[in-house]
């Protein structure tokens, strides 16, 4: 006797039918986290204390350049944290005769 889902019993044909959709939702899933590795990496956020870190400062210091806007901060409540990018693009770099040959 050939076995299909045809002739199977109403319950295991129900067992059946799921079994081939969770086929189709895991194949749906893996191409979603495959196209999800092309999407650009998310910007990483940082404290006062890692900015603070990151830069060789204190936190007073942070906080000075937050308020005359030096760096960009942005609050979620009562914490603020900090772009990575952001910090990276405020670092200008130093124009001296030297450089400018």
């Amino acid at each position: 006797m050939i076995v299909n889902h045809n002739n199977l019993p109403e319950g295991v044909q129900g067992l059946y039918q799921l079994f081939a959709e969770l086929k189709e939702f895991r194949a749906f899933v893996e191409s979603s986290i495959t196209n999800c590795s092309n999407a650009p990496p998310p910007d990483d956020w940082l404290t006062k204390p890692q900015v603070a870190k990151l830069l060789g400062v204190s936190l007073p210091t942070i906080l000075k350049w937050t308020k005359s806007g030096q760096l960009k901060g942005y609050r979620i409540d009562r914490r603020v944290r900090y772009r990575r990018s952001e910090i990276d693009s405020a670092l200008k770099p130093i124009v001296t005769q030297l450089n400018k040959r």
